[in-house]
């Protein structure tokens, strides 16, 4: 079943910029894909809509079924959950633990479940010791994981997941997206770095100019060299040394 149908979704800017032409895809339940395209390819511009903050000007976003719209537009936003590319647009509160607790409760949660609940993912997440910590004192990693955690925390269908490896060095990466790879979510990886949609996902869409130009495995896509070049990006690494989605 599609957790996320996009059908023929398309967005102009009120200076005339057709930022999205036609975007088209869908993403089953459990199923991790990968959006790439270089700088200005409206990868950002697909995200907002998805977010409910831009209308398309055609086309439709339909969440578990469930079509985007005026009225229906905190309900799909209840099941997506995103994870901005910079922590610190979406940790506000004093204590990681009520950053965490902070959509429980405004969900209705008593403070005795959304703490249990945030607890329980911090615990999940190997920052259960940071609780009681101001997340400005936090390592970019462990800033990561708490987003992460206050995403989790509201149970989304759907993650979309902005840039998710921006700020890391290699540990915290490696810890990062081991953490991603554990997920039962549908997870929609909007990211440059290229090596991680290789190890995450089985499916990759190559948006350029507001269009899917390709679509496809992470070896099909992104191991075709003239198609990467194209598009002004460079084949990853880490399919030469051979890779399962490879």
């Amino acid at each position: 079943m599609s957790v996320l149908s996009v059908e023929g979704v398309s967005y102009r800017y009120p200076d005339g910029t057709e930022a999205l032409r036609g975007v088209s895809f869908d993403i089953e339940d459990g199923a991790c894909v990968g959006l790439v395209g270089p700088n200005g390819a409206g990868k950002t511009t697909l995200v907002s809509v998805l977010a409910g903050f831009f209308e398309p000007s055609a086309g439709s976003v339909a969440v578990g079924g469930v079509r985007m719209g005026a009225s229906t537009l905190a309900e799909v936003r209840a099941r997506v959950g995103f994870v901005f590319a910079d922590p610190d647009d979406q940790l506000f509160m004093p204590t990681v633990l009520e950053d965490v607790c902070f959509g429980p409760l405004a969900g209705g949660a008593s403070p005795e479940e959304a703490k249990g609940r945030a607890l329980e993912l911090l615990n999940a997440l190997g920052i259960g010791a940071l609780a009681s910590k101001f997340p400005g004192h936090l390592s970019a990693g462990q800033k990561r994981l708490a987003t992460l955690a206050g995403v989790l925390v509201q149970s989304p269908r759907l993650l979309v997941l902005d840039e998710p490896t921006a700020f890391l060095d290699p540990f915290a990466r490696r810890d990062t997206l081991s953490r991603l790879k554990g997920l039962s979510q549908a997870r929609l990886l909007v990211t440059h770095d290229l090596e991680a949609v290789v190890e995450l996902c089985s499916l990759v869409l190559l948006l350029d100019e507001g269009r899917v130009v390709a679509r496809g495995t992470p070896a099909s896509v992104l191991g075709d060299v003239a198609l990467m070049s194209a598009h002004r990006l460079e084949r990853p690494h880490i399919l030469s040394h051979g890779h399962p989605h490879s």
